[in-house]
Order: C-alpha cells, then structure tokens, then sequence
C-alpha cells in the first residue's frame, strides 16, 4: 500500500513528466478509456454462448 509521501513523490514526478496543462488531457483520455472497458465487459456478459458437443463420430475417431 502506497503512503502519503510516496503519492506525493508520484504526483510531482507525473506533473514535471507531463506538465500541467498536459494533465487534464491525459486524466480525460485514462477515463474514457476506463468507461470503454467496463462498457465492453458489460456488452460481454450480456451476450451467452453456446458451446458445441462433438459430433459422436469424432468421438469414436478418438478413441481409436
């Protein structure tokens, strides 16, 4: 787990990487990608398949 002097540490190292104006850009793009795959889990869910049963003659050819 992460304490406070090293979110600190971090966050001045993501501000002098990225630059201050850069940041709002950048947390806006991390969101929306984060919202497009929660969307596309859910779109997954949603949707069952099924899966075939082999056919009982590759069954049999299996076997041999």
């Amino acid at each position: 787990m992460l304490n406070s002097p090293e979110i600190i540490i971090i966050a001045v190292g993501v501000i002098v990487m990225f630059g201050g104006s850069r940041l709002p850009k950048l947390g806006s793009a991390v969101g929306e990608t984060i919202k497009n795959f929660k969307n596309s889990i859910k779109e997954d869910e949603g949707k069952p398949t099924q899966i075939a049963a082999p056919k009982p003659d590759e069954v049999d050819k299996d076997k041999k």
